[in-house]
């Protein structure tokens, strides 16, 4: 098991058209290891296969739930149960392998995100909007 060195919890509300339901709020896991090195999922569309990307750990969060506990729930589900059809795979990813990705990314700003957490400018959760 690889060991991590630190872990940020997001917030992202997903910004909705108008007339949509109200906006889900989740939490995403920023995860690193030992060699700053990010994990993201490789995952898919169910309803647009050929659609794919690389996303952090993360997912909605229950009524009942806190952000922090919503990011530990998910991160456990995510990392630990290959969920069939929809998650193509994960991998540690370096900085700069991040910033020579050509695949979709979520979230979108997660190269400067991480830039900001590696140069230790962050360190409590943030809220993003995508």
């Amino acid at each position: 098991m690889t060991s991590w060195r630190r872990a940020t919890s997001c917030r992202s509300p997903v910004a909705e058209p108008q007339g949509a339901p109200a906006p889900r709020v989740s939490a995403r896991v920023l995860l690193l290891d030992q060699a700053d090195r990010v994990l993201l999922l490789h995952v898919r569309d169910p309803a647009e296969p050929e659609r794919h990307w690389w996303e952090l750990p993360g997912g909605g969060v229950e009524p009942s739930e806190t952000l922090a506990q919503a990011a530990i729930r998910e991160l456990a589900e995510e990392t630990g149960i290959v969920l069939p059809e929809l998650m193509l795979g994960q991998r540690w990813w370096s900085h700069s392998e991040v910033l020579d990705c050509h695949d979709d990314l979520q979230p979108p700003a997660l190269s400067a995100l991480l830039g900001e957490i590696l140069a230790g400018q962050l360190d409590s959760p943030v809220i993003l909007y995508h």
